[in-house]
């Protein structure tokens, strides 16, 4: 990846206070176009079982046939 940065050094008082306001804080792009897609691949790897992890270290969770959020069932490991 990049080059580390701290964060604190490149964040407006304006842009903290909005932080502090919304919760979110919108940085722009953080990422090339090839690191967003090694990412993202990374990401499709895991999801799909492929990826060179052990996955029975990795907390799971499958989505709820409802939608919401309060009937999600519980995390388990392992890929499922």
């Amino acid at each position: 990846m990049g080059e580390r940065i701290r964060i604190g050094e490149h964040i407006s008082d304006e842009q903290w206070a909005d932080y502090q306001r919304d919760g979110f804080l919108r940085l722009g792009k953080v990422a090339s176009d090839g690191e967003l897609a090694a990412m993202q691949a990374e990401m499709d790897a895991v999801m799909l079982g492929t990826a060179d992890v052990d996955y029975d270290r990795m907390l799971m969770q499958l989505d709820g046939e409802s939608g919401a959020y309060s009937n999600l069932p519980p995390q388990s490991t392992g890929h499922k």
